[in-house]
């Protein structure tokens, strides 16, 4: 993630300066290097800007133990194990994409009426 993505992206979860249950936000920018070092057990969700990933699956499986849900606007990263992918690029609506067996892994709660919405499911 460079440091222009980080900005935005605390940009705009950071206007609302808490999530529903009163928990408050954190955006915290972590080189992947730097993945074994974290408090996973504190952390709600983990997100994954655009590129390439060398401990992806040690990342994984820490979120997995720590049931971190997973999410990037890159809708590749599904394929590779992330849970969730959004996409607005240039489209009048956004596609989103579900990785099922990694939202199982990461004990994440979903309906049906939610998979429903998705542009495509990967297992």
């Amino acid at each position: 993630m460079s440091i222009h993505d980080a900005k935005q992206f605390k940009q705009v979860f950071g206007e609302s300066s808490r999530l529903p249950g009163d928990r408050p936000i954190a955006v915290q920018m972590i080189p992947e290097s730097g993945f074994d070092k974290i408090a996973w057990q504190g952390r709600n969700v983990a997100f994954f800007a655009r590129g390439t990933f060398t401990y992806l699956g040690s990342i994984l499986k820490y979120c997995g133990e720590a049931r971190v849900l997973t999410a990037s606007a890159d809708t590749s990263m599904v394929a590779k194990g992330i849970a969730i992918a959004v996409d607005v690029g240039q489209k009048k609506y956004p596609e989103i994409w579900f990785n099922v067996n990694a939202l199982k892994n990461e004990g994440a709660e979903f309906r049906k009426e939610i998979l429903q919405l998705a542009k495509h499911l990967e297992w």
